[in-house]
């Protein structure tokens, strides 16, 4: 039996790369008895952000106040760790503008190379703190998974590519999606990292037709407890 599975996500969402890490697990965990078409689409938290992204110690101190902000980071790396997440909150910089790594996963999707190109751009950002927004970081990431360099950099000058996101994201909200992430598997939704146990509940009722466990950690827009965004 085949299962779409459509995940709405954003590369700079903490509870996005541990919903990631708990999705492949839930599959993992059912070996062959399913077969599974995922597709990933862009929700950026922070589409105004400049292309180089922004500072984020400054922010997030004028935000919360440095302590808070610190604590904040401080659970999210907790919360990780429980799925093998090495999360390194100190170690990122800039809040990265993630619309040129959304735009690459397009190309990513057209190789085959979804998931890698995914779990790379997460790693990198959140364990390494690359500013992902910037095209020099995203072509050696794109390097580290086998994108073909010309593919690359086709994509990233061709302005259909980021006429595409805009699109898709219209999209999710107009379906109704306001935080992620948010996953849509058959007919079930399910918003939030859920844990894995519950993520494979999931996957399972979807073939059966069934209904799904509530939501729990997400991202949304202003959302203090996302903690890798502004």
């Amino acid at each position: 039996m085949n299962i779409d599975i459509t995940v709405t996500f954003d590369f700079v969402c903490p509870w996005c790369y541990i919903g990631f890490k708990r999705l492949m697990r839930a599959i993992d965990s059912l070996g062959d008895d399913f077969d599974w078409t995922i597709g990933w689409r862009p929700f950026e938290l922070n589409p105004e952000l400049p292309a180089g992204g922004l500072d984020r110690a400054s922010y997030r101190t004028s935000r919360y106040g440095e302590a808070h902000g610190r604590m904040l980071d401080a659970q999210i790396e907790a919360q990780a760790r429980y799925d093998g997440i090495h999360l390194n909150m100190s170690s990122i910089k800039t809040i990265a503008n993630s619309r040129l790594a959304h735009r690459l996963r397009l190309l990513a999707e057209k190789n085959n190379l979804e998931r890698p190109f995914i779990r790379a751009v997460y790693k990198a950002y959140f364990e390494q703190g690359v500013n992902i927004g910037l095209t020099q970081e995203l072509q050696c990431i794109a390097e580290s998974v086998h994108l073909p360099a010309d593919e690359v950099r086709a994509c990233l000058e061709d302005p259909s590519s980021e006429d595409r996101i805009i699109e898709l994201e219209e999209h999710a909200r107009e379906s109704g999606v306001h935080a992620i992430p948010n996953l849509l598997i058959g007919a079930i939704t399910v918003a939030g990292a859920v844990p894995w146990t519950e993520l494979r509940e999931s996957l399972v009722r979807a073939a059966e037709s069934d209904v799904p466990p509530p939501g729990q950690g997400f991202c949304a827009p202003d959302d203090e407890d996302c903690a890798g965004t502004p």
